[in-house]
This record gives structure tokens, sequence and C-alpha cells, in this order.
């Protein structure tokens, strides 16, 4: 069985363009690896972005860290 071990996730704010409209997105990264984004899409939604790919929508930017971190876990 394998050890669990601690893992420190940095979240970085990041400014984007997206559709010709200023947008903050969180990057979560794992040492300096980005391993996903959190961005606003509207009052209360939020788009979860894995691999470049936008996977779900979500309801706060703490549930979308919850999506990356656990896809990350899946992964590794």
């Amino acid at each position: 069985m394998k050890k669990n071990k601690s893992v420190e996730v940095t979240i970085k704010e990041a400014d984007k363009n997206m559709f010709g409209q200023p947008a903050v997105v969180h990057q979560l990264y794992i040492g300096k690896k980005m391993i996903g984004e959190v961005e606003e899409l509207s009052e209360g939604k939020y788009g979860v972005t894995i691999n470049n790919q936008q996977t779900m929508v979500v309801k706060s930017f703490e549930s979308g860290y919850e999506e990356v971190i656990r896809v990350w876990n899946l992964e590794h």
C-alpha cells in the first residue's frame, strides 16, 4: 500500500482575454507544473479547465479547486 504524502498546491491569479473581455483565472500549480485552471464565466458559474480542455462548470472557485485536485489525484 502506498503511503500518503502531502503535496503543496499553489493558486496564482492571472488575467486573460476571453471572447474580447478581460477575465480573471485562478491557476493551480504543484511545484512548477500547472495542473488546472478555474475561471469565472458568469455570476455563480465557474469553468474548470484541465489539460487545456474545459471539463465542467461548478458553482464556486473552491468547488473548481477540488475538482482539479481530484482529477490530478486520479492521474497520479
